[in-house]
C-alpha cells in the first residue's frame, strides 16, 4: 500500500585465432538507437573502442553501397579456449554487443597502473618500471625518475599479474576482403588517424600527452611507436581487413585525455540496386569515417556523479542518551494502517532507531540504545541514511512487508564543549 514520507577483460593470448566478418556482423548500435545509460566508468575489460565496419546502404539505393563507420557502442571483445582429446588447444575470439555508447563510456586509467620511468634496458627494469630505452620518444615528455600511467600489454617480458586489467584496442575484425582495395604503388592504407583533442600548442610541457605503441615482439629490443601527441607529423597506425590491434597506452600524468579517431581508407562500392551482380565501381575511392570521441581520465578514482535526493536535514548532541529524539518527528500521510514499521540503513544506521508508531503517524528517529559513546563530533559529525516505511500490507491487505516509501535523512552531531575547571588559589 503506498505511503509517502515527506520530503541517488583480458587481452587474447597468444596464438589467438582471428575471427572471420560472417563470425562478426556489423553491429546494430547507432547513434540514434544507442542504449540510453547514464556516464559508466569502466576499469577493467578488453573494450574495441574504435570498432570499424562496413554499412551497407538500403537495398535499392542508386547511389553508393554505404559507407565506412565506427561502432557507436565499443565492443568487447572475448576470448574463448577449447581444448580437443588430443590435447590441443584452440583460442577464439568474438566481438560482443556493449552496452555503453560512445558519449558513456568512461575509461579509467587508475593509479595501480603508475610506472615510474627509467634510462635504462630490460634487465635492470623493475616490475613496475618503464624504460626509457624501449619506448621511444617517451623520454622527450618525461624525464628519468618520473611517472607515468600506462595500460601495459602481455609482451615478452610481462607476468600475467603484471598486466593491465583494462586493454583498449582498433579493430577492423568486421571487414572482409572483398569490401576492400589494396595499396596501390603509392602505398595509399587502411588507417586510423589519430586526433588529440588538447593540442600541444606553443609549450608543449605543459600538457598531458599520450603515447601509443604496439607491444613488443619476441626478441625485439623496443615497441613501434604508433602515435604520440607530443611530436608533430606522427604517422597513422595502419591496419588490414580482419586485424585487432591492442596498444600500450602511456600517459605523461593525471588528468584527463580527449583522443578521437577515424578511419581513412580505399574500399570497393558497389551499386545497390542489384546486390547480385554487384561489381566494383571504383577500386581507389577515399573513404572517410565519421569521428569518434572518448575521454580517458587518468589517475585515481573518479567522484561518483550521484542524482539528486529529496530530504531532511536532523540534528542532535553528540554522546547523547540512548531515546533522545533526532529533530523533530517526520509526519508520515496516507497511512491507513493502524501501526506503521520504520527501517534505517546506510553507515552508521545502528546508531539510531525508530519506533514503530500508529495515530498520528510519524516517525521519531531516536538515538539507539549503546550509542551514546560512538556519537563523537571528532570522529564522525554527519550521517547519511535513508528512512523507510511499511504498512505491511499489499493493496489486498494481504501481508507484505515491502518498503512502501524512502526519504533521504541527513543527521547532523552538534558539537558539545568539554567543561574545564579552573582553580583560584587565595593568597590569603
Amino acid at each position: 500500500m503506498a505511503l509517502l514520507l515527506s520530503m541517488l577483460a583480458v587481452s587474447p593470448a597468444s596464438g589467438t585465432e582471428t575471427p572471420d566478418n560472417a563470425d562478426n556482423p556489423p553491429p546494430t548500435c547507432k547513434a540514434a538507437d544507442a542504449p540510453d545509460v547514464e556516464p559508466h566508468e569502466k576499469t577493467t575489460g578488453h573494450f574495441v573502442l574504435f570498432d570499424a565496419y562496413w554499412e551497407e546502404a538500403p537495398l535499392g539505393s542508386i547511389d553508393d553501397a554505404g559507407e565506412i563507420a565506427i561502432n557507436y557502442c565499443p565492443a568487447l571483445l572475448t576470448t574463448t579456449t577449447d581444448i580437443d582429446r588430443g590435447g590441443n588447444t584452440t583460442t577464439t575470439t568474438s566481438l560482443t554487443a556493449s552496452t555503453s555508447s560512445a558519449e558513456t563510456l568512461i575509461v579509467h586509467v587508475l593509479d595501480t597502473h603508475e610506472a615510474t620511468v627509467v634510462a635504462a634496458d630490460a634487465e635492470s627494469v623493475p616490475a613496475s618500471g618503464l624504460s626509457l630505452a624501449q619506448y621511444a620518444r617517451v623520454g622527450d615528455a618525461v624525464d628519468a625518475g618520473g611517472q607515468v600511467w600506462w595500460l601495459r600489454l602481455d609482451d615478452p617480458n610481462t607476468d600475467d599479474d603484471e598486466q593491465s586489467d583494462l586493454t583498449v584496442g582498433f579493430s577492423t575484425l568486421r571487414f572482409d576482403a572483398d569490401q576492400w582495395a589494396p595499396p596501390d604503388d603509392a602505398g595509399e592504407a587502411f588507417r586510423y588517424r589519430f586526433v588529440h583533442e588538447r593540442e600541444p600548442g606553443i609549450d608543449p610541457d605543459g600538457l598531458p600527452h599520450f603515447f601509443a605503441y604496439r607491444a613488443r615482439a619476441e626478441g625485439a629490443h623496443a615497441a613501434e611507436l604508433v602515435w604520440d601527441s607530443y611530436h608533430v607529423g606522427t604517422k597513422d597506425m595502419e591496419m588490414a581487413p580482419g586485424e585487432l590491434e591492442d596498444l600500450q597506452w602511456i600517459f605523461t600524468r593525471p588528468g584527463t585525455y580527449e583522443t578521437s579517431a577515424h578511419l581513412v581508407g580505399y574500399v570497393n562500392r558497389s551499386n545497390a540496386v542489384n546486390r547480385s551482380n554487384a561489381d566494383p565501381i571504383s577500386a581507389k575511392t577515399t573513404e572517410t569515417s565519421k569521428t569518434q570521441k572518448y575521454v580517458f581520465p587518468v589517475g585515481d578514482t573518479l567522484p561518483e556523479n550521484e542524482p539528486p535526493l529529496f530530504g531532511v536535514n536532523l540534528s542532535v548532541a553528540e554522546n547523547s542518551r540512548a531515546g533522545t529524539a533526532v529533530g523533530e518527528p517526520i509526519p508520515v500521510y496516507h497511512a491507513e494502517a493502524d501501526t506503521l514499521y520504520y527501517t534505517l540503513s546506510g553507515e552508521g544506521s545502528e546508531l539510531f532507531t525508530v519506533p514503530n508508531s500508529t495515530e498520528p503517524h510519524q516517525a521519531q528517529i531516536t538515538v539507539a540504545t549503546g550509542a551514546r559513546p560512538k556519537l563523537d563530533f571528532e570522529t564522525k559529525s554527519t550521517y547519511d541514511l535513508i528512512l523507510g516505511v511499511s504498512d505491511d500490507k499489499d493493496h489486498e491487505s494481504n501481508f507484505d512487508d515491502t518498503v512502501d516509501d524512502t526519504l533521504a535523512v541527513r543527521i547532523t552531531l552538534t558539537d558539545v564543549p568539554t567543561g574545564v575547571a579552573i582553580e583560584v588559589s587565595n593568597p590569603h
